[in-house]
């Protein structure tokens, strides 16, 4: 079998960074993630429905953003006593209790400022009132420019890259190996200049 490994762009927003003030981008509303938005808004999508229902069952907080009863957004988020990102290993949750993960825009939505929206709501969910409690991770695909700016737009530096491989154990499923190598290059992002990151 050929297995082909993942690369990603890491980033990292340190504990004494502020958090930017957001509101939902124009026309659409941004909520908490619940139980009854499985059947509301995910029961024609089996797949997202085992998903999401899996990361509730799990204890992470997710972000849904609606255009009317449309989803048109989703992004999740781990906290401290909760596993880590399901698509990492287990020692990341350990070592990094707060991780972004998992957030995907409809296509005809994107350039609208959801994926920054999603970005400084979760923020806000781990804004202790004296500041933030630890530091704030996240991992991107390299190729995703958006998501890639748009943590870099909210203070977010870049912290290596982490290749991973999805590893089919039999009985078990799938089990996450990956190497982070936290001084490695960012690949370029196109176009102008960004904080942070050519």
């Amino acid at each position: 079998m050929n297995f082909i490994p993942s690369k990603c762009t890491v980033y990292c927003l340190e504990p004494d960074r502020a958090v930017p003030a957001w509101a939902p981008p124009q026309g659409l509303r941004v909520k908490a993630f619940e139980a009854a938005d499985l059947d509301l808004h995910f029961a024609g999508d089996p797949q997202r429905q085992s998903t999401f229902r899996t990361f509730l069952g799990q204890g992470y907080r997710g972000v849904l953003v609606l255009d009317g009863a449309l989803w048109v957004g989703h992004a999740w988020l781990t906290l401290p006593g909760t596993p880590g990102p399901p698509h990492l290993p287990a020692w990341v949750g350990g070592a990094y209790p707060y991780w972004l993960f998992y957030a995907h825009t409809r296509e005809a939505y994107r350039g609208r400022g959801i994926q920054k929206a999603m970005v400084q709501w979760r923020l806000a969910l781990i804004t202790a009132p004296g500041g933030r409690r630890d530091r704030i991770y996240s991992d991107v695909r390299a190729g995703n420019v958006a998501s890639r700016r748009a943590l870099l737009s909210q203070g977010f530096l870049p912290m290596g890259t982490l290749t991973s491989l999805a590893l089919p154990v039999p009985f078990l499923g799938v089990y996450p190996l990956c190497h982070w190598d936290p001084g490695a290059q960012h690949p370029p992002l196109p176009g102008a200049v960004t904080q942070g990151e050519p």
